[in-house]
């Protein structure tokens, strides 16, 4: 057979693939039905599509994302129907992934921040107004709620007391200094959470830095 020959045969073979699409893949499905109760059949399988995509990692990578931009929307309604339907599960997956991989993880935003951190300061030392923004940002009582809420569940998780505060709640109690009477800045558990002190808006109070720092961890009287 020459290479007209190969040619011909190889043109008609697209055409004929062309003109029965739908039958083709029937079958195809068919065949797979037939045998994917096989184990055999369904490890060679795995074993085929994993080579394929260890020797053509760019054709798959292209491949999804062709698929991905074709069917975005679908696919962003899908997602956020998933985590909607398993907001807990996927909260306490992660939770239980940062307890098993703390140090990982550690070593991992460390060594970003090392690979950044000349970057990140010439761009502060090249801002004029960053004083202002950080004082700004610090003196905002909704960021100060939510940077102290994300420090108290990290220690609550960690010392295994339970509840959880949120930002909102904790804005509601905006009182003085619960210990001198003083403009409080912060708050402060009244029962410390190493002690065994729930993590919870009925056992916080407002309190001043030095009172908080005065106190530590021992429980208020």
């Amino acid at each position: 057979m020459d290479d007209e020959q190969r040619q011909r045969k190889k043109e008609r073979m697209i055409a004929y693939r062309a003109e029965h699409r739908e039958e083709l893949a029937a079958a195809e499905r068919a065949r797979y039905a037939s045998r994917r109760e096989d184990e055999a059949f369904r490890q060679r399988n795995r074993e085929k599509v994993a080579a394929y995509k260890e020797a053509n990692p760019s054709t798959v990578r292209e491949t999804k994302r062709q698929e991905y931009a074709k069917n975005r929307e679908t696919y962003l309604a899908s997602f956020r129907a998933y985590r909607a339907d398993h907001r807990e599960e996927i909260a306490a997956s992660k939770r239980r992934y940062a307890e098993e991989h703390r140090e990982e993880i550690k070593a991992a935003k460390r060594a970003a921040y090392l690979r950044t951190r000349d970057a990140q300061l010439a761009r502060q030392k090249a801002d004029p107004n960053l004083p202002a923004k950080q004082a700004a940002y610090r003196s905002d009582p909704v960021h100060r709620a939510a940077a102290y809420c994300w420090h108290s569940n990290r220690r609550a998780e960690k010392y295994g007391t339970p509840g959880r505060l949120k930002a909102a709640d904790v804005l509601t109690l905006d009182g003085p200094c619960a210990y001198c009477g003083g403009v409080a800045g912060g708050w402060d558990h009244v029962v410390p959470l190493v002690a065994g002190g729930e993590n919870t808006l009925a056992n916080l109070v407002p309190a001043c830095y030095s009172c908080n720092r005065r106190k530590g961890r021992s429980v208020a009287r």
